[in-house]
């Protein structure tokens, strides 16, 4: 994937906040110098910005938190981010379900309710722990069942989210 430099920084709202996350490294690796056409150059992109597992469409975002480590038989929490956009909320009355998927390697030792973050209506954060039976990189499928609604319509979606988890 490339992008344009003088794209980049014309439209920084459209970067979201994995390059604010990044920070300067990549901020710098985008303003140095290239050809002397640089403003019209593709620049490859030097490191993922934000790459968490997500489903990003126009009027939710989903994406699954993990650490990305885990120790054999220690409980690890799992997060799963639901952000409303474009007036919308989370509908905290909609029977919110977090599945983690049939794998022998994960055991699920507890679930949450679905909890707003930091009072907002449209930021909403479901979290499970689980326990890794076997060593190595073990994939971690969960299943989000969730709405998110304007005063006069909802909407009912479900999305699976995959990350690997390396377990020692």
């Amino acid at each position: 994937m490339t992008f344009s430099a003088r794209g980049l920084l014309s439209r920084p709202h459209q970067l979201g906040r994995g390059l604010r996350k990044a920070g300067p490294l990549v901020a710098a690796l985008l303003l140095l110098p290239g050809p002397s056409h640089a403003q019209d150059a593709a620049l490859p992109l030097p490191v993922a910005l934000d790459a968490r597992p997500r489903v990003d469409q126009a009027d939710f975002e989903v994406s699954l938190e993990t650490p990305g480590e885990a120790r054999l038989g220690t409980p690890m929490e799992v997060e799963v981010h639901l952000v409303a956009k474009n007036g919308k909320k989370v509908n905290f009355d909609y029977p919110t379900k977090l599945i983690i998927e049939a794998n022998p390697t994960w055991e699920t030792v507890s679930m949450r309710k679905l909890e707003k973050v930091g009072g907002d209506e449209a930021h909403a954060v479901l979290t499970a722990t689980v326990r890794a039976r076997s060593a190595g990189a073990q994939s971690l499928s969960v299943r989000i069942h969730f709405s998110v609604c304007t005063k006069t319509q909802c909407l009912v979606e479900k999305h699976l989210l995959t990350d690997t988890v390396t377990v020692r």
